[in-house]
């Protein structure tokens, strides 16, 4: 095997790549001599590594916002099955994001995925930028027999405050995330999410409105008969920055994670929570307010003014630049 072995100051070289559709192993004999004749002879073998070849960037599901009521946002990277990605995948995912933005970050991974490096704690790059890196070994079996899909991605815990306090509009954070082949260092994917924490102008549109942000909310809560785009026909207006399936998303946060639970009963209903809103967003502020709407189980129904505390939750999820939308 002269042709693929090269011997330079005493160190032996792969003088070319082996390929394995060609040879699978190879075997070869290394013997020193003196100037006496005498020798010293050893055998080495080493099989050739059957490394898939792939497409890139891979083909990946990203879910870009699926919050928890723990969770700002999670990013979600799920890599489909594909007969080319049998065996081990190792995968370094990166993200960055404004320093002091996070205050912890949560790994993960289904099943399907062995994680070899847990995430680190985020380091702070710059003043103004923090950064974090884990590396996952991703499995990817078939689907068909039964296996899952391997899944992998970071939850975020919010450590900002949801209003701008200069510009009094919702507070938007940014996170840069783009994912390695650990081996060949090739990009995989990469992308960017904004992360809004949840307030009531719900289609984006810099106002908030019983017609249209009132009126969906209520939508999603009355449930399946509202799916798709029968959630905004006919409520979403002309300067709505967020489509129909974004709109789903934004108010799904706000359920998960507890705000919209006006009344503190644990629950988000559209005959308790999201008819006292949209009550007040016509401009029900006394007692007709909470009349028949309250839940048994809120704990308001023992206080001295509970009108004045759904009032105060409402209002705390309206950007002081929306204030006077109603």
């Amino acid at each position: 095997h002269h042709d693929i072995l090269r011997l330079e100051h005493g160190t032996l070289f792969l003088d070319a790549m082996p390929v394995y559709q060609q040879q699978d192993s190879y075997s070869f004999r290394v013997r020193a001599t003196d100037d006496s004749s005498a020798f010293f002879e050893r055998r080495f073998a080493f099989d050739v590594l059957d490394v898939p070849e792939r497409d890139l960037p891979l083909d990946v599901g990203v879910s870009k916002f699926a919050a928890t009521p723990a969770h700002l946002a999670q990013l979600v990277v799920s890599i489909p099955f594909a007969p080319e990605l049998q065996g081990y995948s190792d995968v370094t995912l990166e993200v960055s994001f404004p320093a002091h933005a996070v205050s912890a970050v949560q790994l993960l991974s289904s099943d399907a995925t062995d994680v070899r490096d847990q995430v680190v704690s985020p380091d702070l790059v710059s003043p103004s930028l923090s950064s974090l890196t884990g590396r996952m070994t991703l499995v990817a079996h078939d689907p068909a027999a039964g296996a899952l899909n391997p899944v992998f991605g970071l939850s975020f815990e919010p450590e900002f405050e949801r209003f701008d306090p200069l510009t009094g509009q919702p507070l938007v954070v940014e996170f840069v995330y783009q994912g390695f082949d650990a081996f060949s260092s090739s990009s995989l994917f990469h992308g960017q999410i904004q992360a809004t924490a949840f307030n009531l102008d719900v289609d984006g549109d810099g106002s908030v409105n019983a017609f249209s942000d009132g009126l969906m909310v209520i939508r999603k809560l009355l449930g399946a008969g509202f799916a798709g785009e029968a959630l905004t026909s006919k409520a979403l207006p002309l300067g709505a920055t967020r489509d129909s399936e974004q709109i789903h998303q934004f108010i799904e946060m706000g359920v998960a994670s507890g705000d919209l639970d006006l009344d503190g009963d644990g629950t988000v209903s559209a005959f308790s929570d999201g008819l006292i809103l949209i009550r007040h967003m016509l401009g029900f502020n006394r007692d007709d307010l909470l009349d028949k709407a309250l839940s048994p189980d809120s704990p308001l129904m023992a206080h001295a003014d509970p009108v004045a505390e759904v009032v105060d939750v409402i209002q705390g999820l309206i950007a002081p630049a929306h204030a006077t939308s109603f």
